[in-house]
């Protein structure tokens, strides 16, 4: 439940507001990569136990006070590529299984 509430976060805040201002992959993923700053770093969560921190602030709230800005925020990636055996965005459709021996 937690990650559909977190995907449902990100349709509303990030995707909704912000697919009409993207022309290219590069400007997708800066712009990914500022909405994970604000979520992680500025935006209050109010789930259980957060009382309206941010998850860096929350972890150092519990004493991991010695933690930065560049411990929570990872690169983001587009999952499309991930997979070079599956070409396209089709990685869990699985149309073929390649089994290398």
């Amino acid at each position: 439940g937690r990650v559909e509430r977190s995907h449902l976060t990100d349709d509303e805040e990030f995707y909704l507001p912000m697919i009409l201002c993207w022309n290219d992959t590069d400007q997708f993923l800066k712009s990914a990569q500022a909405w994970q700053y604000v979520y992680n770093l500025k935006r209050p969560h109010f789930g259980k136990g957060m009382g309206g921190l941010s998850p860096l602030a929350k972890l150092q709230s519990l004493g991991y006070n010695h933690l930065d800005d560049n411990f929570i925020l990872f690169p983001v990636i587009l999952l499309d590529e991930l997979n070079p055996l599956i070409p396209g965005n089709n990685l869990l459709t699985m149309d073929k299984i390649v089994v290398l021996f």
